[in-house]
């Protein structure tokens, strides 16, 4: 799908871009390689931890770019449900903690 370049007027027209040719994906895979990148360079503090903080900081990110009409709603559900599913994990796991 080709862009029409004489549509674009200013950068916010620029933005949106992403937006009207994809539905918002472009920036869900921007704020998801943020998340990886995130839990990679934070998985020394524990898996759980990792993956928690950088959920929660994709879902800050994405209410942004929802408030600002670039991102889908529905794909902050993504976040908040890997937000969950390591809560009941961590709540409900078997281990053996001493501590």
């Amino acid at each position: 799908m080709a862009t029409n370049w004489n549509s674009i007027n200013n950068a916010k027209d620029l933005l949106s871009i992403p937006n009207t040719e994809t539905g918002g994906m472009f920036w869900f895979a921007m704020v998801s390689m943020v998340g990886t990148v995130l839990a990679v360079v934070l998985s020394p503090f524990g898996v759980e931890t990792a993956i928690l903080t950088s959920a929660f900081i994709c879902m800050i990110l994405g209410i942004l770019l929802v408030y600002a009409g670039l991102m889908a709603w529905e794909f902050l559900l993504i976040f908040i449900g890997i937000i969950l599913i390591t809560f009941l994990y961590i709540t409900y796991s078997n281990r053996n903690d001493n501590t």
